[in-house]
């Protein structure tokens, strides 16, 4: 079998290979700030995660559309990602 016309990439899906949760963390944090709450332990955000930053979100009370709420965490996720590769 020949290998020279095989290309590879590398898909790192939450986590796999580097530890995402950080920036979730603090992307969520900004979140539950930006709307009035305080910042909890990472311990217990890994508690209260949910299926997203908006289920999240709303799992506190907050009253904004779930679109708008996981709009600005892709904003805010993107954001600290790349601050971080710089």
């Amino acid at each position: 079998m020949h290998l020279e016309n095989i290309r590879l990439g590398i898909f790192d899906h939450s986590g796999v290979l580097r530890d995402d949760r950080p920036p979730v963390y603090e992307a969520n944090m900004f979140l539950l700030e930006k709307y009035g709450l305080a910042r909890i332990s990472f311990e217990d955000w890994l508690k209260a995660s949910k299926a997203s930053a908006g289920d999240l979100v709303l799992s506190f009370g907050v009253d904004v559309p779930k679109e708008e709420i996981d709009m600005e965490y892709e904003r805010v996720y993107t954001e600290i990602v790349s601050f971080n590769c710089v």
